[in-house]
């Protein structure tokens, strides 16, 4: 999507606005050098007559002055932050409706980084950048204009010393989206590398590894640093060699003006005029050149983030929106196998059938691709072999939205938003309150409530809960949506083994959905509930039936299947 239909959609009329303030504010300034003109011309040959009107025109000036920057910066302000809220706004809704493959900690640090930390730059360079451009151009047209009026030969000696800036900034004009997009590459890896190991604060303190991750982090933070050192020397160098040029024509351009009224081809009143015109030539022809090296880096920003979405982009087509019936659910994988990379397969040649109303459990030593099952059934993965179906219909050629509207994933870890109890529950939503008490009891999420009060923050990610009352609301979050195909991943892991064990027979006893449980901490009693278990071990599937059955197989290590099942 074209950045200026983002951030001008119904902006249009503030950005026009700052236009035609910025023309008002501009002819006042140009009109000074005129006032200039005419108080050197009344000095130097006594018209004083002419001093009434010249007070006049003096006040006009600073009338148009007022009026148009007070107007400009109620516009400006205006156009700026929706600007910026519409940017934002529209890329984290792409964000939001990536696919499930863009959860992965590099991608969210170039969010982030997006988001963030190169918004300044593309507010100053790009949203505000815009305004300043035309600031100047209609600075540079009116000097000009104004110029050619009082000396054609003046204005000919500034046109041809006004292409000195214009070249210098043509050096820069390449050069300076590298050095932006290096800085914001780098950002991202620090912020990247920052929330990783901040997560894993106590681990590094109980390994005793600090001085090793801050060897890390003090690498890191030098590419960054480095990084914004060759910017910043970037922007010193294109600003130095601008003043530079400027003084120089300057210089020049006083010189010329001198020898003109040497020679009496105009006023001394129109030298000094011209040369007061010459900081609205000059200065526009020499900011021109950095403001647009500087719209061409934040241009590099805008696409970085646009790619960095289109790499993970899910196109939906309508017409894929079947809303598929869930009702008697069947799900199928025939010999499936997925790998990260080009390692060794993480699961290979799985066979199995779950049907709607029954209850399975997969154990498995830790690493034998038990979770990365369920993302499979999710539709997380992609480069997948073998297939996967749901009532016949492959899950390659399912809407993924129809699928999340009745999959519940419940994990070993939740996330939890800071705020109550109930909204982390409903998420927001409205649902029959007789059905959400109900399932608020089923899952002793109640209690909490009562315990705490009904306003009571959770805090941020749920740093005021403990890990079972996060879980506690994690499952009463999945069941309150009455999904028909239940995964529980490690789900009540934080749990004692009375609460789990009470959560997992009410789910075990309904007859109206498919639950897939990766569980440790069961009984025995609780384990022989369900219709089948699948026992993984490095990416294969060695067994499947009742649990008795799997332990009465004299090809499976009693021992070990009980050591997977009940730790």
């Amino acid at each position: 999507m074209n950045i200026y239909s983002i951030i001008r959609k119904n902006n249009k009329f503030n950005f026009a606005m700052c236009i035609v303030m910025t023309f008002i504010i501009n002819l006042a300034q140009i009109f000074t050098a005129y006032i200039l003109k005419e108080f050197t011309d009344i000095a130097t040959s006594e018209r004083y007559d002419r001093i009434p009107n010249f007070i006049i025109f003096i006040i006009l000036c600073l009338s148009l002055y007022f009026i148009g920057n007070t107007v400009y910066v109620f516009f400006r302000n205006r156009f700026v932050k929706k600007a910026n809220m519409q940017y934002k706004n529209y890329y984290f809704s792409k964000i939001m409706n990536q696919g499930m493959e863009a959860e992965n900690p590099e991608k969210m640090s170039q969010y982030l980084s997006g988001l963030v930390v190169d918004m300044e730059t593309i507010e100053s360079n790009l949203i505000v950048g815009d305004i300043s451009i035309f600031n100047q151009s209609i600075l540079l047209v009116l000097g000009l204009g104004t110029m050619l009026y009082l000396s054609i030969p003046l204005t000919i000696v500034i046109l041809v010393s006004a292409l000195l800036p214009l070249f210098i900034s043509g050096l820069f004009n390449n050069k300076m989206p590298i050095l932006e997009k290096n800085k914001s590459d780098n950002s991202a890896s620090l912020t990247a590398l920052l929330s990783d190991l901040l997560s894993g604060y106590g681990t590094i303190k109980s390994y005793k590894i600090e001085k090793e991750v801050t060897d890390i982090f003090d690498e890191e933070n030098n590419e960054f640093e480095d990084s914004k050192k060759h910017l910043y020397t970037g922007r010193a160098l294109l600003n130095f060699s601008m003043n530079f040029s400027e003084i120089l024509i300057s210089v020049i351009v006083c010189a010329t003006g001198l020898y003109l009224v040497y020679l009496g081809m105009i006023t001394f009143g129109t030298a000094v005029a011209s040369i007061q015109l010459l900081n609205y030539v000059t200065g526009p022809a020499g900011n021109l050149g950095g403001l647009l090296a500087n719209r061409k880096a934040a241009f590099a920003l805008v696409e970085k983030m646009q790619k960095s979405i289109d790499e993970t982009n899910e196109v939906k087509e309508i017409s894929q929106i079947n809303h598929y019936n869930f009702d008697n659910a069947h799900i199928v994988m025939n010999n499936v196998g997925y790998k990260y990379d080009e390692s060794e397969f993480e699961i290979s040649g799985v066979t199995a059938d779950f049907d709607m109303g029954k209850h399975y459990a997969i154990i498995g030593s830790s690493g034998s691709g038990k979770s990365s099952l369920f993302k499979l059934i999710m539709g997380r993965y992609k480069n997948y072999t073998g297939s996967i179906s749901i009532n016949n219909t492959k899950l390659s050629d399912m809407n993924l939205e129809d699928v999340y509207d009745n999959i519940a994933y419940i994990q070993q870890s939740t996330f939890i938003f800071n705020d109550t109890i109930v909204n982390n529950v409903s998420l927001y939503k409205d649902f029959d309150k007789e059905y959400m008490d109900s399932v608020l009891k089923s899952t002793g999420v109640d209690k909490l409530i009562d315990e705490r009060g009904e306003g009571y923050m959770c805090g941020v990610n749920g740093a005021n809960l403990s890990g079972g009352e996060k879980q506690r609301i994690a499952i009463a979050r999945a069941l309150l949506r009455k999904p028909k195909i239940l995964l529980l991943d490690e789900a009540t892991s934080a749990l004692d083994k009375e609460s789990t064990d009470s959560i997992m027979n009410m789910i075990l006893n309904r007859k109206d959905i498919i639950s897939i449980s990766i569980m440790h901490k069961l009984s025995d009693e609780v384990l022989g509930r369900f219709d089948s278990t699948l026992l993984m071990d490095n990416g294969k599937l060695l067994g499947e039936g009742k649990i008795e059955e799997l332990l009465s197989d004299k090809n499976i290590t009693k021992a070990l299947l009980r050591n997977i099942a009940m730790n």
